[in-house]
């Protein structure tokens, strides 16, 4: 039961921290938007280089590389969320590479491609936390049902193996 919790807990950290950097990244593209005539592309180009440090993160969390490979094939209910989810996380790096190339195109050609620019970055971040929500509200509570209490011993390994792996990557 304890790794249960561990686990919920951890997921639940995450997804938490995940939505407050989307919030503050989204932040950052209205701020873009308000300034679109005197913007200048460095702030763009920061903001561009945030969502790609955002969709890392997004990328390493425990639901993306424990829950759902662990999960995957289980049952059609399951299969049908997490192809969903992994078409709006294709779409989102299709965007995300949208705005790196308008990003590279408005070096050249200035403000006339800023505004595809804000629009691909706000379209990443809808796409993303559409992603996070569905994840929160469908994939884990089918989760939460199916785990045995093994599975759930199981991923609570894999969790303290992933941060016992950061921390030492993070003191290198």
């Amino acid at each position: 039961m304890l790794t249960v919790t561990y686990s919920l807990v951890a997921m639940a950290a995450e997804q938490t921290t995940a939505y407050n950097l989307l919030a503050r990244t989204r932040q950052a593209v209205a701020a873009l938007w308000a300034n679109i005539h005197e913007i200048e592309l460095e702030r763009a180009h920061t903001a561009l280089l945030g969502l790609r440090r955002f969709d890392h993160y997004c990328r390493q969390r425990k639901v993306e590389r424990f829950v759902i490979p662990a999960v995957r094939g289980s049952c059609r209910e399951i299969d049908a969320i997490v192809s969903d989810l992994d078409c709006l996380s294709g779409a989102g790096m299709q965007l995300l590479g949208t705005a790196a190339a308008e990003l590279g195109w408005t070096l050249e050609q200035r403000a006339s491609h800023l505004k595809q620019l804000c629009r691909a970055m706000e379209s990443y971040c809808e796409c993303l936390e559409q992603r996070l929500r569905r994840e929160e509200e469908e994939l884990l509570p089918i989760v939460r049902r199916m785990f045995s209490v093994d599975d759930w011993f199981s991923l609570a390994a894999q969790f303290l193996g992933d941060e016992k792996a950061r921390r030492v990557d993070a003191d290198s």
